[in-house]
């Protein structure tokens, strides 16, 4: 047995030095860690756990693997995992989060690319078919002609199609308006009586396509209708020909003038507007009918701009 005073003269005891062969029938008091120092204080022996030392820097959990890393080792990376990390890897690697929705994003717009995609080469193979494919400016090429609108309305009535009819046509009027104008432009004497025929057929079409659906849809009133109908007027010299044929058509170009011209677009506005007041400038008026008529026209889209106080429309129209 040791006495006090040699607590007094160690900095620590060791519990293996406790009697293992004691002669007392009380039961043996369980191990301690701690110890009573000098100054009276308890200390921690942490002799005991010399043993357990292993790995590279002591620090290993008993029975761990020596790959694995030990929680005190902030710097020991994981197999197969690298060792610098810069914020750049953190960055990405914390981005995985969203990758989901970034995917689903993707796949939305690459299906909508797709639909796009698809939409236009109907359409241009439809146009070839019915533009090109179709000899001839007579009534029954037109009918022809017509028939792919019919069947566009009824398909749009009994099925849902990846575009909306009526843009469908829309498409087909602005680009059959583009090859009108290429073939009065570049055709040879020979053809070019049947590509006028073609062209003056099709200005009575979009004027029936945007009098009747475009009065549901002002949207379809587009600039590029616009500019392409007036291109092709100009081509065919529609306002300085003389002739009952071209009377009309000429009357045809002023009743899709005033119609772009009523429209909320300012640049639709602004375009027939001075496309008309150009006219006006150039062309004597060729009765008292179409002078009070193209007047009314003007006076009600002057007075739906002033109570719409819509100053940018009014600003275009006093002039004409």
């Amino acid at each position: 047995a040791r006495s006090l005073d040699s607590l007094e003269n160690s900095d620590s005891i060791s519990l293996l030095d406790t009697p293992s062969s004691s002669t007392s029938n009380e039961p043996p008091l369980p191990l301690k860690p701690w110890v009573a120092g000098k100054s009276g204080g308890l200390t921690l022996d942490l002799s005991h756990l010399q043993t357990y030392e292993g790995g590279e820097n002591g620090t290993q959990t008993p029975g761990s693997m020596p790959s694995t890393p030990s929680p005190l080792e902030t710097s020991k990376p994981f197999p197969g995992q690298a060792a610098d990390r810069d914020g750049t890897s953190c960055l990405t690697e914390d981005s995985f989060l969203f990758s989901d929705n970034i995917s689903l994003g993707e796949s939305f717009n690459n299906a909508e690319r797709a639909e796009e995609e698809l939409c236009s080469m109907l359409l241009e193979i439809v146009l070839c078919v019915m533009w090109r494919g179709v000899e001839g400016s007579d009534d029954s090429a037109w009918l022809e002609r017509g028939q792919v609108f019919s069947a566009l309305t009824k398909l749009g009535t009994t099925n849902e199609l990846l575009l909306p009819v009526d843009q469908i046509k829309l498409g087909l009027l602005e680009r059959m308006l583009e090859w009108a104008v290429s073939d009065n432009r570049e055709a040879s004497a020979a053809k070019l009586p049947q590509h006028t025929e073609n062209a003056v057929r099709l200005l009575h079409m979009v004027q029936d396509f945007l009098q009747a659906e475009g009065l549901v849809n002002p949207a379809l009133w587009t600039e590029k209708v616009l500019e392409e109908t007036v291109t092709l007027m100009d081509c065919l010299m529609v306002w300085y020909s003389a002739g009952s044929q071209w009377l009309q058509l000429s009357q045809v170009g002023l009743r899709l003038l005033l119609g772009f011209m009523s429209q909320e677009d300012p640049e639709v506005c602004a375009m027939a507007t001075a496309k008309l007041n150009g006219i006006l400038q150039t062309k004597e008026v060729s009765s008292q009918d179409e002078a009070c008529y193209l007047l009314g026209k003007l006076e009600g889209i002057l007075r739906r701009s002033i109570q719409e106080q819509t100053d940018e429309i009014y600003s275009f129209l006093v002039p004409v």
